[in-house]
């Protein structure tokens, strides 16, 4: 599943990297999401999926779990507006599916209906293709939206049989419980135990325990709480809400959020504006070594901690850390190279090393330092210069450029 969560503030922010990730790459792609229009709710979340094509235009669907009645039509034109506001020209598709939702229901209902649209991307269902002709039959909407009966919503989205199965009664919930134990799909899957990636960690504990009488919440009942599961899915929640960001070129991230990497006084620094520090992004001083230890602690705070999906300006935060990250080990691989330079030379037989205090300049190229080592200045012959020139080229002026090794 590629999804990304959103609360309130954070609608904004995956709109915005969604837009830098095309301007980045300008290439066409399409990512599954879930965000809280309410912020503070736990009862109601939106789902769908959003397409770049490679024009940059742009469509966007989503199921609301709690439905589409007057007491949330507010909270779904506000979306609505939030993401036109950064994509004027988009596209927008909605249901007028309506459903009871439980504080957990709805969440675990929004995963799978992101896992059978992801599944769908997979085998290259052309879902708005698809809700197109439905809407050109329908010919229906609302607050900006086109609306798709949920009755003719594609069955690969999930939401037919969802619907259909609302409506059982209890009698006919329980005996479904007993045919879920031994129910196989056509790949011979039983579903319960395919459907154990979905835990959901809920008020410290993991939960299943509405679906006994709620079996209707997505269509089918997922039988234990899934105990074994929650550590390995809370991994796989994580990168599948970063992916949008991962797959955003660090050059065009880095010169969004302004990061810099200074050094002064034999230190390196990487500067962070204030509004992207959170808790743990400032101070961020010290050599390659300790940096790239701070920010490997910071990456694995957040990585452990379940709810961090929901932190105001969660992906700008994520986003720095992966920006400062990236700036750490960029410094340790031009110090490889100039390691690696060193070698080189050091085994060149017409390479000959004095300890005096002076220091070899290229005749060839007058502003370039061939290599520097405080006390160690290698010289060389013509011949042996040639051979080293294109080096030298790569790595630009070492004694401006290249830190005093720490």
């Amino acid at each position: 599943m590629i999804a990304q969560s959103c609360t309130t503030g954070n609608i904004d922010s995956f709109i915005k990297f969604a837009k830098l990730r095309f301007e980045a790459t300008k290439q066409p792609f399409q990512t599954q999401f879930i965000m809280r229009p309410r912020r503070g709710s736990s009862t109601h979340v939106a789902n769908g999926q959003l397409n770049f094509d490679e024009y940059g235009n742009v469509d966007v669907f989503w199921v609301d779990t709690q439905g589409h009645n007057y007491s949330i039509k507010a909270d779904n034109k506000a979306v609505g507006e939030i993401i036109h506001k950064h994509l004027p020209g988009a596209t927008l598709y909605t249901t007028d599916t309506q459903m009871q939702s439980t504080e957990t229901g709805c969440h675990i209902f929004a995963l799978y209906i992101s896992e059978r649209l992801s599944a769908a991307t997979q085998m290259k269902r052309n879902l708005f293709g698809d809700l197109k002709k439905i809407y050109e039959q329908s010919n229906r909407d609302e607050d900006g939206f086109r609306i798709i009966p949920w009755g003719k919503c594609p069955v690969y989205t999930g939401l037919p049989k969802i619907i259909h199965s609302a409506s059982k009664p209890k009698a006919r919930i329980k005996e479904g419980l007993e045919e879920d134990k031994t129910t196989v799909n056509k790949k011979n899957q039983n579903y319960q135990q395919e459907m154990k990636r979905l835990l959901v960690w809920r008020h410290g504990k993991k939960v299943n325990t509405y679906y006994d009488i709620n079996r209707h919440k997505f269509g089918k009942h997922v039988k234990k709480a899934y105990e074994e599961e929650y550590e390995m899915l809370n991994k796989k929640r994580l990168a599948a809400f970063t992916d949008l960001i991962d797959r955003i070129p660090v050059d065009a991230l880095a010169e969004e959020l302004a990061i810099k990497l200074v050094q002064q006084d034999g230190q390196w620094e990487i500067v962070v504006p204030r509004q992207y520090q959170g808790a743990d992004l400032f101070d961020l001083k010290g050599t390659k070594t300790e940096l790239a230890e701070k920010l490997e602690d910071v990456y694995n705070k957040i990585a452990a901690n379940p709810y961090a999906i929901e932190l105001p300006n969660f992906l700008f935060y994520y986003a720095a850390i992966q920006v400062s990250r990236a700036k750490v080990d960029s410094l340790k691989q031009e110090s490889q190279t100039v390691e690696e330079t060193r070698e080189e030379v050091s085994q060149d037989p017409d390479a000959s090393v004095d300890n005096t205090d002076t220091l070899l300049k290229s005749q060839e190229e007058p502003g370039v330092n061939i290599i520097v080592n405080k006390s160690k200045f290698i010289f060389f012959t013509a011949d042996s210069y040639k051979k080293i020139s294109e080096s030298a080229k790569n790595i630009g002026s070492v004694a401006n450029k290249v830190a005093p090794a720490t």
